[in-house]
């Protein structure tokens, strides 16, 4: 662009330097006192015009190859510097490429000595952690033979209270069982409170006098009965544990007719309550009968001491003395 312009002012220059000439050189033809002269002074006149004229022509000339020649520097030093901004900006742009290269080089060096480092405080911290693990390790091996010792209450209360979380699951489950709705039944004449380990009976076994025959009207409580044994068998399966032992133990007054305190007399009884349950499809093996006479009289003074009782035990617990 800046080429473009020198040249039109270049041609502007030489065309207004023609017509300069050009002009100087047409005044050998005008001259105002030319009618008032003699031929001889016209003459002289004559040349001395001519003499400016040609004065006049060279000045012209010499300037206008002034101009000529500042135009031609100019664009020469233009074209110089174009080519030396030129030059600038490849100079620069390498030293900017060299210096991005030098950066990258020198950044990278520094990331391999960090990882270098990393790597070196890395293996000192896993050197130290080892050497803490040894020392607890061997101060644990020092204080263990104290451990069992401390330990034991802390686990068997553990599993005490794991064994009544279970066995409060497994009562939720037996009453949803033993409820009208699923086992057809209105258990509403005994209470199976296993946390306690019991099945109490809301109303009393009715035995004919001095004998172990049941009465019918106590075969809907012993049927409720039946139903409560068979949903504590069917859950303790579902939770995979062991069977629960009941033992039927049968209670009499005191009598002054009974020479062995009621013990014969109340030990058929049981056995005919457990005799039922077996007829009603109860599995025997979890039935044990207990006669207890007259010997354990019951806690409330007001409870009848003729009366069966229903108690949850281990298989392997012996018979109350």
């Amino acid at each position: 662009m800046q080429n473009f312009r020198s040249r039109q002012n270049y041609r502007r220059i030489g065309s207004e330097r023609d017509d300069c000439i050009a002009r100087v050189q047409n005044l050998d033809n005008f001259d105002p006192v030319e009618k008032t002269r003699s031929a001889k002074d016209r003459r002289v006149a004559f040349l001395e015009i001519a003499a400016k004229n040609m004065k006049a022509a060279l000045i012209a000339q010499t300037a206008a190859n002034s101009v000529d020649g500042a135009i031609v520097r100019a664009e020469y030093e233009i074209e110089q510097a174009v080519r030396r901004v030129k030059a600038s900006r490849e100079n620069a742009a390498k030293t900017a490429r060299e210096a991005a290269a030098a950066a990258w080089k020198k950044y990278d060096s520094v990331m391999e000595k960090i990882a270098e480092e990393i790597q070196r405080l890395a293996k000192e911290k896993a050197k130290k952690a080892a050497f803490d693990a040894a020392l607890q390790a061997h101060r644990a091996a020092q204080a263990a033979r104290g451990i069992p010792h401390l330990v034991a209450p802390v686990l068997k209360y553990i599993e005490a209270q794991k064994a009544i979380l279970l066995m409060e699951e497994i009562q939720r489950r037996v009453v949803t069982l033993m409820h009208v709705d699923i086992s057809g039944i209105d258990c509403n004449l005994i209470s199976v409170n296993l946390i306690k380990n019991e099945v109490k009976l809301l109303e009393q076994v009715q035995f004919e006098p001095g004998t172990s025959t049941i009465k019918s009207d106590s075969m809907p409580l012993l049927d409720q009965l039946v139903v409560a044994r068979k949903c504590i068998t069917k859950t303790c399966r579902e939770f995979e544990v062991d069977d629960m032992l009941w033992r039927v133990e049968g209670h009499t007054a005191k009598s002054k007719k009974s020479a062995d305190g009621g013990i014969a007399t109340s030990m058929a009884r049981a056995k005919a309550v457990c005799g039922y349950l077996r007829l009603r499809g109860v599995d025997v093996n979890f039935l044990r009968a207990e006669g207890c006479g007259s010997f354990r009289p019951p806690s409330d003074p007001s409870t009848d001491a003729r009366r069966v009782e229903i108690h949850v035990v281990k298989p392997d617990e012996p018979p109350k003395e």
